[in-house]
């Protein structure tokens, strides 16, 4: 009986994400699960993550069994408790760890790509990583989801990255969501690139992710594909101190063929 019970439950919140067509997206700059201070706040963010209710989140700057985060798997921790499944690609090894970008979805992830952003100039031989997921919101719909995480030094690197990422995402056949920590202003040309391709949600001017203690500015974005079957529907910026990064939460519904 106890059985049935917890598959009625399961079958029921399916279903009711599927009538509703709605679901939540979240980027978050987890600042390597510390606080501006640089304190631990890792259990902090799982509770939030919790509580956002998001089905999908992708996460930047993420130690996995780094020393300086206590040698935690970061990822693993972030998704406990919550009905989230943990992926994660790697920038590069740190600590005795990696150090990269992480997504947590509640969906059915089909695949993951790691693919190798060049850090500019070139010559330096350093890269970053972009996650790739194909995810399935509903057994109608297939979306891919991009994490990034661009160069914070100067422009023109994040604008070559940027080149290559519109490079890698125009080959893709399902709807993009791509998002993360652009490091470069809302009315920045490097955004004004973006929005050539992919659709922004007009947010308020003042609405701002970093630095998460009087925030002045806005460098983390969601952005999707131009004429993709969902549009968001509300973005939202929540003041928890618990990384350098305030997170962005976008509200997305999804159009189902009838």
């Amino acid at each position: 009986m106890k059985y049935f019970k917890i598959l009625i439950i399961l079958l029921l919140s399916t279903q009711v994400f599927s009538q509703s067509g709605m679901f939540k997206i979240m980027t978050y700059n987890i600042h390597h699960g510390a606080d501006a201070d640089d304190q631990l706040t890792i259990d902090a963010m799982r509770k939030y993550i919790k509580r956002s209710g998001a089905s999908i989140v992708g996460l930047q700057e993420v130690d996995s069994v780094c020393e300086r985060s206590g040698k935690m798997d970061e990822p693993k921790i972030l998704a406990r408790g919550s009905k989230l499944k943990s992926y994660f690609t790697r920038h590069f090894p740190f600590q005795g760890g990696a150090y990269g970008q992480a997504l947590l979805t509640k969906c059915k992830v089909l695949k993951v790509e790691n693919k190798t952003i060049p850090v500019y100039p070139e010559s330096e031989g350093k890269s970053v990583s972009m996650l790739l997921a194909d995810i399935s919101i509903d057994r109608d719909l297939v979306i891919t989801v991009a994490v990034v995480h661009l160069d914070y030094r100067n422009k023109s690197s994040r604008q070559q990255q940027i080149d290559l990422v519109i490079n890698l995402l125009q080959k893709i056949v399902h709807p993009v969501i791509l998002l993360g920590d652009f490091n470069a202003f809302h009315n920045s040309e490097e955004i004004d690139i973006l929005r050539q391709e992919f659709t922004l949600f007009p947010i308020a001017n003042d609405a701002y992710t970093f630095p998460a203690k009087n925030p002045d500015r806005r460098i983390d974005f969601i952005f999707i594909s131009k004429n993709a079957p969902f549009k968001v529907i509300t973005e939202k910026i929540d003041s928890v101190p618990y990384s350098d990064h305030l997170p962005l939460i976008a509200t997305i519904k999804f159009f189902r063929d009838e």
